[in-house]
């Protein structure tokens, strides 16, 4: 397990928000859906890096 940080995100209103959450997972896109499934809210990540 790696972990990554969620930089950039778009809710579903199309609001960005741009305060980093980290996420544990094995891969970039698996931090992507697995923080999509903890924020209902989120439509897409756009920014994430690996840390």
């Amino acid at each position: 397990m790696d972990t990554y940080v969620i930089t950039v995100w778009t809710d579903l209103n199309g609001k960005m928000h741009t305060a980093p959450s980290t996420v544990q997972a094995g891969s970039l896109s698996e931090a992507k859906a697995k923080f999509k499934a903890t924020h209902r809210d989120c439509k897409t990540v756009n920014g994430a890096h690996k840390k």
